[in-house]
């Protein structure tokens, strides 16, 4: 396709100058320090969870390329860089000489999403942006003659499920809404879905069947969160799905649990945005109407499909990146079509653009130093003053981490990021001070994490988590 090198690096400036600053920055959250010290437990997690291309990413991540907290960021420049490389593949099908502004800016606001900044500037995640990418390729090559092609093609999905599913299936959507900017014929777009899901489903059976036999050889029992959702919880997912990650979605760059306030006027929007859509395709009356409710309807239905099949109804912004990366194309695909058939909008249109890539900017940087960078250096100085203490009395033997007196502050957004501290989860603390421990030099015995109704013992070194809740609620 005809390239325009400004519109081309325009985009490239917005994805880095969104994410640059946290890559270069070291912070650990939550999984992080478990992948540091525990890999090998970490690796039979994924194991268990049937997903042997994510274990290999575990090890070759946290035990290879960045086994050190300072080298953290090697994971998050390649995370960065998988990004980059998933936005080129997009807009290089893309004609941009014969396109406006808005797709180019669209298309890289997309890649700013709360989604994708989970997966740059969270390292336990580096790899989710290169599955992405294999699973765009695979496609690729899938659908070129000869069966070696189709082999390859199916190999290359394959592997990419059995590491991220939800990342996976993303070509979907992101190879059909290159249709729509290219103005490809609905019928024929239609039909490329249906010739995709085929292949996403010959590819998901031979990566269960693998993934399972696996486990059977090297004698491994499958997590519980392996399974499918029963019948009698049908009508609570379906709730749930509506709910949450349909209804989050239609709020771009937003964190915060929505009201039913919120909710509402979240649907109109879309509706308007939808409507716009539809003007993309060649004009053929509208006989067509009901075939492009109907493409528009697969998409969301795709790249939701992996929550909607699955028991488990907990939310995570890294659950919906094509979904969400939908929406915000099509709102830029309708500024764009308001701004061409209605002249006196059109700087409107463009204000409205700029504004969301000012947003597609700050928000991801905003996000990055308030839960990534802030908490984990305070988080880093209180461990280490106390380990300090530790040391000066000679009791590094054996740590005892104590929990607070209360639950950690809760805040009001959704996920992860309502979470004050990533101390709320029971797994992190004893990784955590092994860490902070190993940075300092100090040959740490035993760290165990217990309650504080338990006999104290003299000879042990005692961390506080209860004073740390109370910088957090002090506001520090």
């Amino acid at each position: 396709m005809k390239t325009s090198p400004a519109k081309l690096l325009s985009g490239y400036l917005v994805i880095i100058s969104a994410y640059f600053y946290g890559v270069l920055k070291v912070a650990l959250y939550s999984d992080d320090y478990t992948s540091l010290i525990f890999t090998s437990g970490m690796f039979d997690h994924a194991l268990a969870d049937l997903r042997p291309g994510q274990a290999l990413m575990v090890n070759l991540g946290f035990a290879t390329i960045a086994n050190d907290p300072q080298d953290i960021w090697r994971l998050k420049c390649l995370s960065l860089l998988g990004l980059l490389l998933l936005y080129h593949l997009v807009v290089s099908r893309i004609n941009l000489v014969k396109r406006s502004w808005f797709i180019v800016l669209g298309i890289a606001a997309g890649f700013c999403l709360t989604p994708f900044q989970m997966y740059v500037h969270w390292a336990t995640c580096w790899y989710f942006t290169w599955v992405g990418v294999f699973g765009f390729l695979s496609y690729s090559v899938y659908r070129k003659s000869g069966w070696h092609n189709k082999a390859i093609g199916l190999t290359t999905l394959m592997i990419s499920i059995s590491t991220y599913p939800i990342m996976a299936f993303s070509f979907i959507v992101f190879c059909s809404v290159i249709n729509m900017i290219n103005k490809v014929d609905i019928r024929l777009a239609l039909n490329e879905v249906f010739s995709q899901l085929w292949f996403t489903i010959q590819a998901t059976f031979i990566s269960v069947v693998f993934s399972s036999l696996l486990l059977e050889l090297i004698h491994i029992e499958p997590s519980s969160r392996v399974g499918f959702v029963a019948l009698e919880n049908i009508p609570e997912k379906l709730y749930w799905l509506m709910s949450r990650p349909l209804i989050i979605g239609l709020r771009p760059f937003q964190i915060g649990s929505p009201n039913f306030v919120a909710v509402i006027l979240s649907i109109i929007p879309i509706v308007l945005f939808m409507t716009c859509s539809l003007l993309l395709f060649k004009k053929r009356g509208l006989k067509q109407l009901p075939e492009k409710f109907l493409l528009i309807g697969l998409l969301v239905i795709v790249s939701l499909a992996p929550l909607a099949v699955t028991s488990d109804n907990q939310f995570e912004f890294r659950l919906i990146p094509s979904y969400s990366w939908l929406i915000i194309m099509l709102i830029f695909l309708g500024l764009e079509k308001v701004a061409h058939l209605m002249k006196r909008l059109r700087a409107p249109m463009n204000l409205t653009a700029v504004a969301f890539v000012v947003v597609a900017i700050t928000v991801p940087n905003l996000i990055y130093f308030n839960f990534f960078l802030n908490p984990y250096e305070t988080k880093t100085q209180y461990f280490s003053l106390a380990l300090m203490d530790c040391q000066k009395a000679g009791k590094t033997a054996s740590v005892v981490i104590l929990r607070p007196l209360s639950n950690f502050r809760t805040l009001p957004n959704l996920g992860v990021l309502s979470q004050s501290t990533d101390l709320m989860s029971d797994w992190v603390p004893i990784a955590n001070v092994k860490v902070v421990g190993k940075s300092m030099g100090l040959k740490l015995g035993e760290v165990t994490y217990m309650s504080r109704d338990k006999a104290l013992n003299q000879s042990n070194c005692y961390i506080d988590l209860e004073g740390y809740r109370q910088k957090i609620l002090g506001g520090i």
